[in-house]
């Protein structure tokens, strides 16, 4: 584990990077998860990317917080981190409270953010859309759970329930349902 100082406070934070990167890529989580949620993706990842995933604030192994702190904090913190480690700019992945916090790190500090890939999150206030009955019960896990299993439990109950063959191929008329994105989509 390794760990960054932001102002007054530490970020526990998972790296895995090539020696010649071909960009950044910061992976942020979602509430009550650990950057260890990520283990998986950032070891994938990190094989041609520099793929960072730290643990926001009061969570997994980053300092604890007893004052009040909303979303634009932990988008400050995000932002801090960057600059301390220089891995801006990022394309920067943020599932559930991980996507607010990128949404607000991308408009409070757009030159540090090179894409954002939001996952089943929402940008938040009053028009938004509750969580469901599987993503409350991903915040209340037994807090005795191992920090890695306790946030693939909470992942499992955020994910998609449809099995993979499910999903259809093809809509009628021929046309994919997910097509290719256009090239300047692809830069990952």
């Amino acid at each position: 584990m390794k760990t960054v100082s932001i102002g007054s406070h530490s970020l526990a934070y998972t790296e895995v990077s090539p020696p010649q990167p071909r960009a950044n890529v910061l992976f942020l989580s979602w509430l009550g998860g650990s950057r260890l949620g990520w283990s998986s993706v950032v070891d994938d990842i990190g094989q041609d990317y520099r793929a960072l995933a730290p643990d926001h604030r009061d969570t997994g192994d980053s300092d604890a917080f007893s004052d009040a702190y909303t979303v634009a904090d932990l988008a400050d913190d995000a932002a801090a981190f960057l600059t301390a480690l220089g891995a801006a700019p990022a394309f920067v992945v943020g599932l559930s409270l991980g996507g607010m916090v990128a949404q607000h790190l991308a408009l409070r500090h757009p030159n540090l953010v090179r894409g954002l890939v939001l996952v089943a999150t929402t940008p938040g206030g009053a028009a938004s859309t509750p969580a469901g009955e599987r993503g409350r019960a991903a915040l209340f896990l037994p807090a005795e759970l191992e920090a890695g299993e306790r946030a693939r439990q909470a992942l499992a109950l955020m994910s998609d329930e449809q099995p993979a063959g499910a999903r259809p191929r093809r809509l009628r008329g021929g046309r994919d349902p997910c097509p290719q994105a256009p090239a300047e989509h692809r830069e990952l």
